[in-house]
């Protein structure tokens, strides 16, 4: 019997480790999503003073990684900025964007950073 259980720990080590993270979100997966976010016209001002560029031109922001998604925020990490530069994770509310361009696969393979 322990030995059994002991298996069961080993093989849920193993998926954990290795298959988990590589299991795409939309199928309860642990990848993260990538996303580009379009802020609000009165919000570009406040991310570019964060840290988080923003063009402004197309209120666009740079690639991010999606760590965790709740009803009424986001907790991204910014994706491809040099290590000096780079935002380690910043929550922010729903309310600060006007849409979510979520990435991934072939769509992302030709966004920098990504």
């Amino acid at each position: 019997m322990l030995s059994f259980a002991l298996g069961v720990v080993f093989a849920l080590s193993v998926y954990a480790k290795y298959a988990f993270p590589k299991v795409s979100h939309q199928w309860g997966g642990g990848s993260h999503q990538k996303a580009i976010f379009l802020v609000k016209k009165e919000q570009v001002e406040a991310f570019g003073a964060i840290g988080l560029p923003v063009d402004t031109s197309t209120r666009r922001t740079i690639p991010v990684e999606i760590i965790l998604e709740g009803s009424d925020f986001f907790f991204v990490m910014a994706a491809g900025l040099p290590e000096e530069q780079a935002v380690k994770g910043v929550r922010f509310s729903k309310e600060s964007f006007d849409a979510v361009y979520y990435i991934s696969g072939k769509a992302a393979a030709g966004v920098p950073g990504l």
